[in-house]
């Protein structure tokens, strides 16, 4: 397509017109490109009318940061709680509104000290009306003053990138610094990286991929720390059959974390499932379960990588809980339907 929205910025089209001008740009070119071109323009059509005629925002609610060093509850870790779009609806992928809105219930009634989320908050980042759905749901943990830190997701830059950039930001103060970052809680390290490589410059990548091995080698030097968690978005392994593993977090990511002492696990989204994987020594787990469509994996001999948990997909909306214990952390994998941990395990500390 050689137009764009952004084009049209200084003319001030009326929405009618803005989408017009969209889809003519999408005429098909042949009989084989009709249903792309058709599922290509409903979406866009979806998108504009999220963006473009939602109602004006009001306070754009603060979500509260850690101080430098907390003790005290466990921590919990949410990923993918975007609405499932309209074109996705169209060729088939489930709604999960109800079960979303129960599973955030059962993660308050947790009462985390820290929530991690792991990308994917909205389907469409630079949507208003999907950020105040958003606000809506977690107002209990505003309310409550639970600390809750994002690593971007690609769909929370879904749309006009600096649009959608500044509504995340806005809300997370962390991220107008920068979008890598460490905290400590609880004698854990705890980094936040952001794996959509192609949203930042070649030069924020390897800043960033830079300041990862360093941080990591402060961390395993700091006797306070006993160990180290990192946290991103985009999973460098899952056995997804619609999306594959991440060849940048792999290749950027990957060595430092492989080769400092003290990590533990590698934690992501992305994936809308659960999945626990091990290599090199090192527990890498995805929890893309919190309300996107789910998606079901590769099994047997077609699967990239053996799961240490075997259960059949798709798999149940959940989150994580994350307890620090003497000689580790305990993780419990829960869903809303029952109390009782669709898995839970302990990760010792490096000795």
């Amino acid at each position: 397509m050689g137009l764009t929205l952004e084009q049209h910025a200084g003319t001030h089209p009326t929405p009618a017109e803005r989408i017009q001008a969209v889809l003519e740009q999408c005429v098909p070119k042949s009989e084989h490109d009709i249903v792309g071109a058709m599922v290509f323009n409903l979406m866009l059509v979806a998108a504009i009318f999220s963006s473009t005629l939602s109602p004006a925002m009001g306070d754009t609610p603060a979500y509260p940061d850690l101080p430098a060093v907390v003790a005290g509850h466990p921590i919990a870790l949410i990923g993918d709680l975007q609405h499932t779009l309209f074109w996705e609806r169209l060729i088939g992928r489930e709604s999960n509104d109800s079960g979303r809105k129960q599973l955030v219930q059962a993660l308050h009634r947790e009462s985390p000290g820290l929530l991690v989320l792991l990308g994917d908050m909205v389907s469409w980042g630079d949507s208003p009306s999907k950020w105040q759905d958003f606000d809506s749901l977690m107002a209990p943990f505003l309310a409550g003053k639970i600390p809750m830190l994002l690593a971007p997701g690609n769909h929370d830059y879904m749309g006009n990138a600096q649009k959608a950039r500044r509504n995340f930001e806005e809300r997370f103060a962390q991220l107008r610094l920068s979008h890598w970052y460490s905290r400590y809680y609880n004698g854990l390290g705890l980094i936040w990286l952001d794996s959509n490589r192609d949203e930042l410059s070649p030069e924020d990548w390897q800043e960033q991929k830079s300041w990862l091995k360093q941080t990591l080698a402060d961390m395993d030097r700091d006797r306070s720390v006993r160990a180290v968690f990192v946290f991103q978005h985009h999973p460098p392994f899952t056995n997804s059959t619609v999306t594959d593993d991440n060849e940048a977090v792999q290749a950027d990511f990957l060595p430092a974390f492989l080769a400092a002492r003290k990590t533990l696990a590698m934690i992501t989204g992305h994936t809308h499932s659960y999945e626990h994987f091990r290599s090199g020594g090192k527990d890498f787990l995805v929890t893309g379960g919190g309300g996107g469509p789910r998606v079901s994996l590769l099994k047997g001999k077609k699967s990239r990588h053996e799961d240490l948990f075997t259960s059949p997909s798709p798999r149940p909306l959940h989150f994580l809980i994350m307890y620090v214990r003497p000689d580790g952390v305990k993780i419990d994998v829960k869903g809303f339907q029952s109390p009782e941990p669709i898995d839970s395990f302990t990760l010792k500390f490096a000795p």
